[in-house]
């Protein structure tokens, strides 16, 4: 099922986003008034939360860090395309549902702080999710807009790739490639073993069949 079905609201709530299907971390933006607009989050842990507030372009970025139990008014958006909280700075920010953040701060909260969300909902969300043919974790949803890996950012096969890559097989042997090269400099950049910084706070479950296409 797809959980961006075009609505007339959910497009005018989609106007919202600034968020780019690239880069580590992602930047996350929602604007209706109080909510602050642009943060990108440095971790989400048994802990609590830590991000980076950039939102005043005049200001230095502001780290914030709450624990779970100091964290507000955890709630869905009345259209379900954002997780909404407040911190204890008290400000409320907002994660896109299409946010690999959105998932790994529902895995990491508490059950006590997860009551007040919509169970039925995140259940059915989760399930929805498929495996990705590039990085193997079941981690692709389906905008309304087109499929699209929360994890790896890449997006299933699809014919009209035929130009660029020839076959479903060389677009699939491409892909991988490319992300494991993102994740062996990313991890040669902070000192991490590559193998243990793939799978480094991912909130989706990896599929234990996966294997990765070998060049013939």
């Amino acid at each position: 099922m797809s959980f961006f079905t075009k609505t007339k609201k959910q497009e005018e709530s989609a106007q919202f986003s600034t968020a780019e299907p690239s880069g580590l971390p992602p930047e996350t933006a929602v604007s209706d008034g109080e909510t602050r607009t642009s943060f990108y989050v440095i971790a989400v842990d048994d802990q609590g939360l830590e991000i980076s507030d950039f939102t005043d372009s005049n200001a230095d970025e502001q780290d914030v860090k709450a624990k779970w139990g100091e964290i507000k008014e955890i709630k869905h958006s009345d259209d379900y395309l954002h997780l909404l909280f407040r911190l204890p700075n008290g400000f409320q920010y907002a994660f896109d549902i299409d946010d690999e953040y959105y998932f790994a701060f529902i895995k990491k909260m508490p059950p006590y702080v997860a009551k007040a969300l919509d169970g039925a909902f995140i259940e059915e969300l989760f399930a929805s999710l498929k495996r990705c043919g590039v990085c193997g974790y079941k981690s692709v949803l389906d905008s309304g807009y087109g499929e699209s890996c929360l994890n790896c950012y890449e997006s299933p096969w699809k014919p009209y790739y035929k130009g660029s890559y020839g076959n479903k097989h060389e677009y699939y042997l491409q892909k991988q490639q490319e992300y494991r090269k993102k994740i062996e400099e990313v991890a040669l950049d902070i000192g991490e073993e590559p193998r243990k910084y793939a799978s480094y706070q991912v909130p989706f479950e990896k599929d234990l069949n996966f294997e990765e296409i070998a060049r013939g």
